[in-house]
């Protein structure tokens, strides 16, 4: 269906073929009433006889639509016209992720941080909303040309409930960045999203995807079964923050991965501002349930207690020789005869213990000996020790010059200039010696900030090593302008600055985005120094669900409209004789979703039409007869003779109807025909045209209300 140059709701004039998907197709498109480009998603000809393809196309306009948030691809209108299901969206200059990665390879760890973190706003947004998003790839991430980042493609979002359950004969979504759970048709909630953004961080760290196959079933197999490769050893510039953050989001088990958007939100904001820390260990954090685990027993009685416990001694000082420890999957137990194995490990197990039993009875009974003599020889040590400590004491007190010297005090070298305090102390024989420089925004250059020993106190050594002032840090203010709020504090955080936000109403610069700063970007500012930020809170209109107007008369909707401040732009009829007449029987924008004031809709009214019979005199339009010689006939009763002439006229009546102009009878007629009786069809009123030959002869109004 060739749709370029078409418009659609008499507004959406098409221009160009921008974009194709699996299930729709996607133009640039310019709307005519409001004068700004936007993006027109068009469902697939294929698709439109199968019910549910047409039913996920309108879920994604209802969830994407009932979202509002920067990072989110707004959705403007739904509609259906001439079997063309279309979705009207932001229109968002730029290129997708998946083009960035195939372009560049990978991007660097701080670039990907960045975009994540946009991902993952825009996630907890709509898991607030409960809504799942259930197909994060980067094809469906957006990026402006400020690396602004806009999550689309809401198709196959499903409401989050206890029945979000993918029926594996009907799983959707894209393979490659499946959740486990997901590629099994199980349960998905937002953990599964958090998954498919791991899988995305993952690939934007390394430019490959962790799990790949020749075919889909083979993938998604990899998904449930196989451990990931950590993106570090693909690539070893991957800083360890960023590998533990992918590696926790990539866990099989849910119950191991991020538990929510904003926890993972947590962690890369960690990553931005420190990449070598480590924030996830999966030796250290998750436990192996597959793996040999070491289990205490609970002994028999004091004696077993201690056999079990020197277990791994006796091994290794008898050197007694057993077969090594095999790890049996869960499988090949199944096959396995367990009986057996209890019995033979039962056997050695009786036989270790007896042994044990003998070595540890002959280790008491030296130990009892060698306790004795210890005895004796630490009462002897005492008593002389005692006698050295009573003699030490004496002579304190009775020689107290013998300990006596001279103190000198720590002096009070902070603020000071370091060259001028390391000559002065020189000379009095203390070293003065600088072992750090730090950033000091009120101590000057070349001054000292602190020392070793504080001041007052004596010294142990001539020597005091102190801390000397670099100044203050100035940081190049970056730019701020058109960012999420939140994501630039944390590049503020990260430069040392400070952020003071100012929330105002704007009505050009969408809702949490930067509208200006000061100072300026470029500018140098001291670390520590505060940037005044303006942030847009929208454009202030009140944001409600939409209110059903469905089932009430055309005066009642209209009165809602006026009151909730939308705009009403067509009324739309249809007659239904199942319905009452003059009632909403649809509107564009659905029940519930959420709107804001000024929000432009349509309605469509039930109206039935009604039937007048409308007679017309011929008199009225036709010329009087004329006999032979002239003379006009008296009335209809004259006698005819040879000398009159009766002529026929071509009649036709035309109807306008709510701007619709039909012919409403034709035919031809004599003046004797004396009147024309025809019907007419309207709902209020109709302007009647009467043409004898071509001419109008007549005009008149038909009122259907009356």
């Amino acid at each position: 269906m060739e749709l370029i140059g078409k418009i659609l709701n008499k507004r959406y004039e098409i221009i160009e073929k921008i974009g194709q998907g699996g299930m729709a197709t996607v133009y640039k498109a310019k709307d005519t009433l409001l004068s700004r480009f936007v993006a027109v998603k068009v469902l697939k000809e294929e698709y439109l006889q199968d019910s549910e393809f047409v039913k996920r196309f309108r879920a994604e306009a209802q969830a994407a639509g009932s979202l509002s948030h920067p990072n989110i691809v707004s959705i403007y209108d739904v509609g259906e016209e001439e079997n063309i299901n279309y979705i009207v969206m932001e229109l968002v200059e730029g290129f997708t992720l998946k083009e960035y990665i195939t372009k560049h390879g990978y991007l660097p760890a701080q670039k990907a941080l960045k975009v994540a973190i946009q991902i993952a706003s825009a996630l907890e947004v709509a898991h607030k909303a409960k809504i799942i998003h259930r197909d994060i790839k980067p094809h469906n991430i957006m990026l402006t040309k400020e690396f602004m980042v806009k999550v689309s493609d809401f198709g196959i979002a499903k409401v989050s409930s206890t029945s979000t359950i993918t029926n594996m004969g009907s799983t959707v979504g894209s393979v490659h960045y499946f959740s486990p759970e997901h590629a099994k048709g199980g349960y998905t909630d937002e953990k599964s999203d958090i998954y498919s953004l791991g899988i995305v961080m993952y690939e934007m760290v390394t430019g490959v995807l962790p799990f790949d196959a020749d075919t889909p079933v083979a993938i998604a197999l990899k998904h449930i079964q196989e451990e990931p490769v950590p993106p570090i050893e693909f690539k070893k510039d991957v800083p360890v923050a960023v590998n533990g953050i992918i590696m926790k989001a990539l866990e099989k088990s849910t119950s191991k991965r991020y538990q929510s958007a904003a926890e993972i939100i947590k962690d890369i904001y960690k990553a931005i501002k420190n990449p070598n820390e480590v924030i996830y260990d999966k030796d250290k954090d998750s436990l192996d349930l597959g793996a040999t685990q070491v289990i205490k027993v609970l002994p028999d009685d004091e004696e077993d207690d201690k056999l079990d416990r020197n277990v791994e001694t006796y091994h290794e000082e008898d050197k007694y020789k057993t077969e090594k420890t095999q790890v049996i999957s869960k499988i090949d137990r199944e096959f396995f005869d367990e009986s057996q194995v209890d019995d033979e490990d039962e056997a050695m197990e009786r036989e270790i213990k007896e042994k044990r039993r003998q070595k540890l009875k002959e280790e008491e009974n030296q130990s009892k000996n060698s306790d004795d003599k210890k005895k004796k020889k630490n009462i002897i040590i005492a008593t002389v020790v005692g006698a050295v400590l009573i003699l030490t004491l004496a002579l304190l007190a009775f020689v107290p010059g013998m300990v006596k010297k001279e103190d000198i005090k720590a002096p009070d070298l902070k603020g000071r200039d370091f060259k001028q305090v390391e000559e002065e102390y020189r000379a009095k024989g203390i070293e003065i010696v600088a072992t750090d420089s730090v950033y000091d925004a009120e101590i000057q250059q070349g001054s000292i900030v602190s020392q070793s020993i504080d001041p007052g106190l004596t010294l142990k050594t001539k020597r005091i090593e102190v801390t000397v002032s670099k100044g203050p840090k100035m940081v190049t203010v970056p730019d701020l302008t058109n960012k999420e709020y939140k994501v630039a504090k944390y590049e503020l955080d990260q430069l040392e600055l400070n952020a003071e936000f100012d929330f105002v109403i704007s009505e050009e610069v969408a809702e949490n985005l930067i509208i200006k700063q000061s100072p300026l970007k470029d500018e140098q500012v001291i670390a520590g120094s505060v940037i005044k930020i303006q942030v847009s809170k929208g454009n202030g209109k009140v944001k409600f669900p939409m209110p059903k107007l469905t089932d009430m008369s055309l005066e009642s909707a209209k009165k809602i409209i006026e009151e909730k401040k939308l705009i009403l732009t067509k009324i739309n009829y249809e007659q239904n004789n199942s319905k009452p007449n003059g009632y909403v029987t649809a509107q564009s924008v659905n029940p519930n979703v959420e709107v804001e004031e000024g929000k432009v809709i349509e309605i469509t009214v039930n109206r039935l039409s009604k039937t007048k019979e409308v007679v017309i005199n011929l008199k009225e339009i036709l010329p009087q007869q004329t006999t032979s010689n002239g003379d006009k006939e008296e009335n209809e009763n004259t006698d005819k003779n040879e000398n009159t002439t009766e002529k026929s006229y071509q009649i036709k009546v035309t109807a306008n109807v709510e701007g619709v102009t039909n012919t409403v009878y034709q035919d031809s007629h004599k003046l004797s025909d004396k009147e024309i009786r025809f019907t007419v069809n309207g709902f209020t009123t109709a302007n009647l045209k009467v043409y004898v030959d071509g001419t109008v002869k007549k005009e008149l109004v038909i009122d259907f209300t009356k």
